[in-house]
């Protein structure tokens, strides 16, 4: 068990004991998150849900994208659909039906 304490919007990497290097607590990404703050220690951060993001490394929750967006694949931006598309439930983008 490691005695390491990560706490919220970071990820664990155990000790690797073939190459002698210490466990460390990393940042999560942009567009991930952890909310994690007890053991154990998540050894990876969560991407973002649909129609959710952020911009900050270290991040314990993700943001709603305003109305009318959806958040990008890596989840580091909220977007507009491209010309013919709608958003869904802000999730996900549609074709317009024709003559909309």
């Amino acid at each position: 068990m490691p005695t390491l304490g990560c706490g919220t919007g970071k990820y664990y990497i155990p000790a690797s004991e073939s190459s002698g290097e210490n466990a460390v607590c990393v940042p999560c990404g942009i567009g991930r998150s952890s909310d994690t703050d007890r053991p154990p220690w998540p050894l990876n951060c969560t991407l973002c849900p649909a129609g959710r993001y952020n911009t900050n490394v270290g991040s314990a929750a993700c943001l709603d994208c305003a109305s009318g967006k959806i958040s990008s694949e890596d989840r580091s931006v909220c977007k507009d659909c491209s010309p013919g598309k709608y958003s869904k439930n802000d999730v996900e983008c549609v074709a317009c039906e024709t003559g909309r």
